[in-house]
């Protein structure tokens, strides 16, 4: 699916990667994504790094910056 369009990855589809080859996670991530976010991070999976964007915009390119800092502290305790 092309990026950029804030629609959910399919994390499921990540049950049959089988690679140690790191990774970014991405796809339509905002704050209601940190659940699962702890869930995937709990496989051991090689994430590298977790990847937000339109979810944290207040306009296009404009991000809000107390979501953000919310969401950094939050995925901080998930601890990937």
């Amino acid at each position: 699916m092309p990026g950029g369009n804030g629609t959910t990855f399919d994390w499921s589809i990540l049950k049959k990667y089988n690679s140690k080859k790191p990774f970014f996670l991405s796809g339509g991530i905002g704050m209601n994504e940190l659940k699962a976010i702890e869930e995937i991070s709990k496989t051991k999976l090689p994430i590298y790094a977790v990847d937000v964007n339109s979810k944290f915009e207040i306009e296009p390119g404009l991000k809000n910056k107390n979501l953000l800092s919310n969401f950094k502290r939050k995925f901080e305790i998930v601890n990937i």
